[in-house]
Order: C-alpha cells, then structure tokens, then sequence
C-alpha cells in the first residue's frame, strides 16, 4: 500500500487534504472528501462515485470559501509600517 501511495504522490494523483463530513441521510456515518492537487474534489458517497455533485463536497466548498474571506479580512486590516 505504502508503494501505491509513493506513485500516486509522484504522480500528483494523490488527495492533498481530507475532509469528514456528517452524512444527512444515516446519523452517525461520515464521508471523505479529497481534495487533490489540481483543485477538484472527490467524495465518497453515492452521487460522489458516480461524479455528481453532493451535498459533502457543497460544505467543504463553502467551509474553504469562509476560510479564504476570511484570510484576505486579515490581510487587508494589516497596518503598513
């Protein structure tokens, strides 16, 4: 498996983060979603293995949307010295 995950990491294949998200439809059950290098996103769930858009890959769309705003708040309240 450690050979597997080597070439894929060469290969710019492999998922550069991970995300858990809460299931909405079987309470206590998660999904993965990956985000690889080039920036799409892959989930888990059903409609993510059939490559339709899901409601996991919508929050972590939204949560990486909040995170950017908010970095760019930071950045541009930064005095110039």
């Amino acid at each position: 498996m450690k050979i597997l995950q080597q070439i894929l990491d060469k290969a710019g294949l492999a998922p550069t983060s991970r995300f858990k998200i809460l299931s909405n439809s079987k309470p206590g059950k998660f999904h993965i979603v990956e985000i690889f290098k080039d920036g799409h996103l892959e989930c888990d769930c059903v409609a993510g293995s059939y490559k339709q858009p899901c409601h996991h890959i919508k929050v972590v769309k939204n949560h990486l949307s909040k995170c950017h705003q908010n970095q760019n708040k930071k950045t541009s309240t930064k005095k110039k010295v």
